[in-house]
């Protein structure tokens, strides 16, 4: 058996997902946020550094500028003058002795910020932001030069992603509790029905799963399980009234047989066995038929015969059904509405089904029955009809049951076993039709078969 490594439980692996998302979408949204403040905090710094190049540079036109240029506020920014030759006119103290700072000037009577990782000036790693200002002096455009370090704000935020961080991990906890809570109320129903399932055997299918209130999944799954059980149940219960009814069918048989061979051995006269034996081969046949028709049954009901379908011309079926069923009957059959269908079907299965109309029909009617046979849009129809006592309409349905019948034919030696009509329904249901029964114009019962098949080429 191979080895499938460890299996976490359903619960498990939700809360572990759940948790994971809701981690991921927390982390999402936090870099999402610390990206946004952390744009607004240099949009700040930036909108400072130019504010104060700006002002300096009013003092540089009037010409009134400090040197050293003092500079206030606990970041102390770097400013640098310098002049249209390059060189540095003026500095804050932290410039001075430095050389000019080769960055792009813009032209006079604008101010452009940039971005500048590095200043030969400083080793701060967190990148300045640098305000440049130009502005029309005597001695030509003179460029102020104001840098911001942007350390406080890398600062901010990482202290900001460390409470953030450090709150969700104190947030995992309750929130994995949460999750396991919530998972476990939602799978408390599959528990139970797993638990029932695994407590149902094939004696008692009537039992069912626990059935929740909630439409959901879950209660979509009970109600599935439930419609199984239901299905397998009548399944057992068909298979047990057939086993039993099969049995019963054989039992009369059986013992006429075995009658016989006591009867034939206790005599003490000398015993006719032409006449036995052949009263022994008719109970023989009558053995042998009643097998073949629980096993062509249960295979239709098995769904274990398909139709081997092929051209059939279906008026020819029935008239080689009538000749071999007429044979040893006196009894008048109308084959004049026997009109010429060809079908796509089973030769052999078609055949069994009209002979067994046909025998039913032969083992009611009184003088006289007939066959129709018609077509319409793909589907044949067979139609036996008798002068007999037909069926009752509120018997219909149970007539087409296995070994089931009526009243009037309920004797077991002279009637049938109570098959064909179930086998001729259920082989034109493998052909995609049915059977029906109604009443006939000849006074009695009007057997009915649909046949469906689709053309060539479909």
């Amino acid at each position: 058996m191979p080895d499938r490594g460890i299996a976490l439980s359903l619960r498990t692996r939700m809360v572990l997902l759940g948790t994971i998302g809701v981690t991921l979408i927390l982390l999402a949204g936090g870099l999402l946020l610390g990206g946004v403040w952390r744009r607004t905090l240099i949009g700040n710094v930036s909108q400072t550094t130019a504010l104060r190049s700006r002002d300096i540079a009013a003092l540089v036109k009037r010409g009134t500028v400090p040197d050293p240029i003092p500079v206030s506020g606990r970041d102390e920014a770097l400013v640098q003058i310098v002049g249209p030759d390059g060189d540095v006119v003026a500095a804050s103290a932290n410039l001075r002795q430095r050389p000019a700072l080769v960055l792009p000037r813009p032209p006079a009577g604008e101010t452009a910020v940039s971005q500048v990782e590095f200043l030969p000036v400083d080793d701060d790693e967190a990148g300045f932001r640098v305000a440049a200002s130009t502005v029309q002096t005597a001695a030509g455009p003179t460029t102020v030069f104001v840098a911001s370090s942007l350390e406080d704000v890398t600062d901010t935020i990482a202290v900001a992603a460390r409470l953030v961080l450090t709150a969700l991990l104190l947030l995992l906890l309750p929130l994995c509790a949460a999750l396991w809570v919530l998972v476990s109320r939602t799978l408390a129903p599959v528990a139970a029905i797993t638990a029932e399932a695994r407590e149902i055997s094939a004696r008692d299918l009537h039992r069912r799963v626990p059935q929740p209130r909630r439409r959901d999944e879950i209660g979509l799954l009970a109600d599935t399980l439930n419609r199984m059980l239901s299905r397998l149940e009548a399944a057992s219960t068909r298979q047990r009234r057939f086993v039993a009814d099969a049995a019963h069918e054989l039992r009369s048989p059986i013992a006429n047989l075995r009658t016989q061979l006591e009867t034939a051995r206790a005599s003490s006269q000398r015993v006719d066995w032409l006449s036995t034996s052949g009263d022994l081969l008719a109970t023989t046949i009558r053995m042998q038929r009643l097998s073949d028709q629980l096993l062509l049954l249960a295979r239709l009901d098995g769904a274990g015969l398909a139709p081997r379908r092929r051209a059939v011309d279906l008026d020819d079926v029935v008239a080689v059904a009538v000749a071999r069923m007429h044979d040893g009957h006196e009894l008048e059959i109308d084959l004049s509405a026997l009109l010429p269908v060809q079908l796509q079907a089973d030769p052999t299965l078609v055949e069994h089904a009209v002979g067994n109309l046909i025998d039913n029909a032969l083992r009611h009617a009184r003088s006289r029955l007939r066959v129709v046979t018609t077509s319409d849009d793909h589907i044949a129809l067979v139609t036996v009809e008798d002068d007999g006592p037909g069926i009752p309409a509120d018997r219909r349905d149970h007539v087409v049951r296995p070994f089931a019948r009526l009243d009037e034919a309920r004797d077991r030696d002279g009637g049938g076993a109570g098959l064909g009509l179930t086998i001729a329904g259920d082989i034109a249901a493998a052909h995609g039709g049915r059977l029906t029964i109604g009443d006939s114009d000849l006074g009695g019962a009007a057997v009915r078969i649909e046949l469906r098949w689709e053309p060539r080429g479909t």
